[in-house]
């Protein structure tokens, strides 16, 4: 079986609002294979992340629709994320 996960494409889109919390959206493609939308940039306490897709339950709250499951994951998609994003924002100004 093989586990290598590759990102194979990114899209961030920088949000206009500058006092939004939430920087931008971004999608990524994976192997080619699967496409994951609804990450957001994150401006926080210690600076950006991503925050995962999520969806609004009955219970009100959010439930995150895809979030990897180890470090290893969340590494590899917030780096390429976070400098797509920094691409983006240097060619916009």
């Amino acid at each position: 079986m093989n586990t290598n996960i590759q990102v194979t494409d990114v899209k961030v889109f920088p949000l206009k609002n500058k006092d939004s919390k939430v920087k931008a959206m971004a999608h990524v493609i994976l192997n080619n294979c699967f496409r994951i939308t609804g990450l957001k940039v994150v401006e926080g306490i210690n600076g950006l992340f991503i925050g995962w897709p999520a969806e609004k339950g009955k219970d009100g709250n959010y439930h995150e629709i895809f979030k990897p499951t180890n470090r290893t994951g969340v590494d590899l998609l917030q780096d390429v994320i976070l400098r797509e994003y920094d691409h983006a924002k240097s060619v916009a100004a």
